[in-house]
């Protein structure tokens, strides 16, 4: 079985054009939406559009439920509730805060217990991010079984094995992609390509390749612009030192 994992879109119909377009050319057995789908300064009713015609397992991340109820919202989130319409407004209203769409595999934004929660990164006293350890992330699957483990939020794509034979995937963004490689720590530059990931069941087990596919940055931080967002503009075209 092979299935593709996208996550924190955040209204980049660019990116999310240019993933849905690799996606289909590697015929995938079902495609996972992990949440953060139209909060975002570039074109949220689009993306929605776009959303609401995939056949895809999809989840509520922290910022779609910040857009639900209206309020703590960030500017990204006022400016995707003032775009979307009722039929995205609905769809947003369906989602799950976690799925398991096989008997091995679990789904959520953040951890299994948070929207809000980074899962494989650690926030520091400095506010900075590290890779979590092996042992913090274990910590969050208390009770689940499951073999794959997929997560969003961070933006920072890892793979990480828990040492029985599970893992921990995180596909980072496809709208606001950051650290080129697994490991930030580890990072000399930064990509601002589409990320996506391709995780595979074998015998064996499931492993995953972390993907990063190119698209128009300049047309989605042209958007950015328009809505006064320059630091987002930077980040779609550099990518984003999360």
């Amino acid at each position: 079985m092979r299935v593709a994992l996208i996550s924190d879109i955040h209204g980049n119909a660019f990116a999310l054009a240019a993933v849905l377009e690799d996606i289909a050319r590697r015929k995938v057995d079902a495609t996972y939406n992990l949440g953060d789908h139209v909060s975002g300064p570039i074109a949220p009713a689009e993306t929605a559009e776009m959303l609401l015609g995939l056949d895809a397992v999809s989840l509520r991340g922290n910022h779609d439920r910040v857009v639900m109820a209206g309020e703590n919202m960030d500017k990204v989130d006022v400016i995707a509730a003032a775009a979307i319409d009722d039929s995205a407004r609905s769809w947003l209203g369906t989602l799950a805060e976690t799925a398991s769409p096989e008997p091995d595999i679990l789904l959520c934004h953040g951890t299994p217990s948070s929207d809000n929660t980074h899962w494989l990164q650690t926030k520091t006293q400095d506010k900075r991010f590290r890779p979590s350890s092996t042992a913090e992330i274990a910590q969050q699957v208390s009770g689940h079984t499951h073999a794959l483990l997929c997560c969003g939020h961070s933006h920072v794509a890892r793979v990480v094995e828990l040492g029985d034979g599970r893992i921990v995937v995180n596909p980072g963004s496809v709208g606001r992609p950051a650290y080129t490689m697994a490991d930030p720590a580890s990072a000399e530059r930064l990509s601002p390509d589409a990320g996506y990931a391709i995780a595979t069941r074998t015998r064996s087990g499931w492993s995953a390749t972390l993907l990063q596919i190119p698209y128009d940055h300049e047309a989605a931080a042209l958007r950015a612009e328009q809505h006064g967002m320059a630091g987002w503009a930077r980040h779609l075209r550099e990518g984003w030192p999360r």
